[in-house]
């Protein structure tokens, strides 16, 4: 009985909180209204000034124009009236004096009638009524103009779904201790920008400062925290969102020596004495997805490195293309003939000559593209359906486009029993410094989850390979990560700043059977990070995304099929 009164009380109050907000909307739609009205009432008082302006300006350049041409009136009458007196008196001299009379102003009449014929007479108004209006940057580009003015904004963020990744920082720095990702009350990711976000931090001494909050959500679909930690130690960061505490007493971050994070980072890199099986193992970062806890990863290397047995690791065996007639087809696939040897007969022949795809021992390279139709408008993939780059293309399809994922969907789904591989040659260039901004991103994820958010690393139906500027090692590295949590990261450049250029192969082996995904350094035969125990009870779609236009120059070319000449022999129990 009483656990049920309780209920009623929550119920009660509930009830009372909702009845509160529904009242508050209303006070706020009707606070809106009159700042709506205030704002185009200053818009229209900034207009009629500008109209008083124009037509004031108007006044005094006709003013200037009449003075100057009244001046101009006066002295041409001043002129004319001479000329008409002094031919008025010629000729009352010739008409009514006689010769002693006339012979007495003979000289001073003509040399007066000599000057007025060698008067110069201004004949050309020196100014014109050309004064006119131009319209200019109104009307058509007033109206375009004003279709933009002011917005109404408002959210459906639902606070306490709101997801806050924390990360730790060097001393004396400006870093990003923090992303902050919005979620809707069903605990979709939301890109909504403008929403008050303020975060205070306190320091181990107890003194608070207030963090740079930045809005990222147009480029990367969050709000990154900036802090410039000035004491060593642990800092609690109170995060608020419309005013109201998302966690409390709030989430903590570490401010430590810049040696003493790039000392992990070495440290975790350090490969292990022992080497089991065909692969050796070295430890690797992994991250809780705050930057504190970290395990031990089967995986492998450096993308840049020459030597095949550097760093600890084994080089991987390479399944050369099979020159023997291959049975094994798959359902609904086409064939050519690059792996017949000419010796075939009959329909064994037929089929080699019209098989598509490549078959390396137990691996499969099936055939596939990247759907044009489902890219980004903000990225764009060749005509060839076989790239993707940050760059805007042609103007997307509206109906099949993603909204949301900046990139493109490969055109064929992982289901079936079976191992399969592709590659991907990534190409980037540094154009700006970046500040931990994502560069590239390569996943298997189930079709359903690709569209939610601006990457897909957050979903527990996803399985991410992404390239990112790293905090930690200042350079840019590629990470792992699964529901949110970043498993693993390795450095691909030796440093990031303006002008850096990458060029490697990714290759990506999906084992549907085993339920695992390797990551390959194809380039070098090693492996980076295995996938182990994902998701295969539904298709798993490859997903390819480009980012960060503003900052670097990206292209993901995609190797399929006959274009793939080898595949590493990594063993299905590893």
């Amino acid at each position: 009985m009483i656990d049920v009164t309780h209920k009623k009380t929550l119920a009660d109050e509930a009830i009372q909180s909702i009845e509160d907000e529904i009242q508050n909307l209303y006070i706020k739609e009707s606070s809106t209204d009159e700042d709506i009205d205030q704002a185009f009432l200053a818009c229209q008082k900034q207009l009629e000034k500008r109209k008083n302006e124009l037509k004031e300006k108007l006044a005094a350049t006709s003013k200037a124009k009449k003075k100057g041409m009244e001046s101009q009136l006066d002295k041409l009458i001043s002129e004319k009236n001479s000329l008409d007196h002094a031919a008025k008196f010629s000729s009352n001299v010739l008409g009514y004096s006689d010769a002693t009379e006339f012979l007495q102003v003979k000289d001073a009449l003509f040399g007066r009638l000599g000057e007025l014929k060698e008067l110069e007479v201004d004949q050309r108004p020196h100014n014109k009524a050309d004064i006119k209006f131009h319209s200019h940057k109104m009307i058509d580009a007033f109206q375009k103009f004003s279709n933009k003015m002011g917005e109404v904004w408002s959210t459906t963020a639902f606070i306490p779904n709101t997801k806050i990744q924390t990360y730790d920082i060097g001393l004396g720095r400006e870093e990003t201790a923090m992303m902050i990702t919005l979620h809707d009350y069903e605990r979709r990711p939301l890109a909504e920008p403008g929403v008050d976000i303020k975060v205070e931090v306190t320091g181990p001494s107890g003194k608070k400062q207030r963090a740079n909050v930045v809005d990222l959500t147009e480029s990367e679909g969050a709000y990154k925290v900036l802090f410039q930690g000035t004491k060593l130690g642990d800092h609690r960061a109170s995060v608020f969102i419309l005013g109201l505490p998302v966690i409390d007493p709030g989430v903590m971050f570490k401010v430590r020596r810049q040696t003493d994070l790039e000392a992990d980072v070495l440290r975790d890199y350090e490969p292990t004495a022992e080497k089991e099986g065909p692969l050796s193992k070295v430890k690797a970062k992994v991250d809780s997805g705050v930057g504190k806890t970290k395990k031990q990863t089967p995986s492998a290397s450096d993308i840049g490195s020459t030597s095949n047995e550097q760093n600890g690791f084994k080089p991987l065996k390479i399944h050369e293309a099979e020159t023997k007639k291959d049975e094994f087809m798959l359902p609904g696939l086409k064939y050519d003939d690059d792996d017949d040897d000419g010796t075939g007969e009959g329909k064994a022949a037929e089929k080699n000559r019209t098989r598509s795809y490549r078959v390396f021992g137990d691996i499969i390279c099936p055939d596939f593209m990247l759907d044009a139709a489902s890219c980004h408008p903000q990225n764009m993939v060749t005509a060839d359906s076989r790239t993707l780059k940050n760059v805007r293309g042609r103007t997307a399809n509206l109906g099949t486009a993603l909204k949301n994922y900046r990139g493109a969907i490969g055109t064929r789904a992982f289901s079936q029993s079976g191992r399969f591989y592709f590659e991907v040659v990534v190409y980037f260039f540094i154009k700006r410094q970046l500040r931990n901004d994502l560069i590239f991103e390569v996943a298997i994820a189930r079709k359903s989850e690709i569209d939610k958010n601006y990457t897909v690393d957050g979903s527990p139906y996803a399985y991410t390979v992404c390239a990112r500027r790293c905090p930690l090692c200042r350079t840019v590295c590629i990470m792992t990560f699964h529901n949110g949590v970043r498993l693993y990261h390795l450095p691909l450049t030796e440093n990031s700043p303006p002008g850096t250029t990458l060029r490697t192969t990714i290759g990506f082996l999906v084992d549907i059977k085993q339920k695992q995904w390797f990551i390959v350094d194809a380039k070098n035969r090693r492996l980076f990070y295995r996938f182990k125990n994902i998701d295969t009870s539904k298709p798993l779609w490859p997903v390819f995304g480009a980012y960060s236009t503003e900052y670097v120059s990206v292209s993901l070319a995609l190797k399929t099929g006959k274009d793939v000449q080898a595949v590493p022999d990594i063993p299905s129990d590893v």
